[in-house]
Formats: C-alpha cells, sequence, structure tokens
C-alpha cells in the first residue's frame, strides 16, 4: 500500500489520490493485528 500512495503521488501526479491507499492500508494492518494470534494458532496447527 505504500507504493500505492508514493506512485499516486509521483508517476500519477495527482496527490489527492494518496488518501485511498492510505485508508485502505491502514484497515489492512488494523485487521491483521486483530487477527494476529488465530493466524499463530492456524501456522502452529500447520506443523503437527
Amino acid at each position: 500500500m505504500i507504493g500505492a500512495a508514493i506512485t499516486q503521488v509521483f508517476v500519477l501526479d495527482n496527490p489527492a489520490y494518496v488518501v485511498t491507499p492510505l485508508i485502505i492500508g491502514a484497515l489492512m494492518v488494523w485487521v491483521a493485528v486483530a487477527r494476529r494470534q488465530r493466524t499463530i494458532e492456524f501456522l502452529r496447527g500447520l506443523g503437527r
């Protein structure tokens, strides 16, 4: 998502659209943190 934000600013020359990838990235981080323990348990279960 950082790459998408950088592309919006420097390649597409429209910094107003940089907000969208940053919001989506923040939501992805929030979901990843909320599901962290469940993901760890899932990966440990695969090793059995």
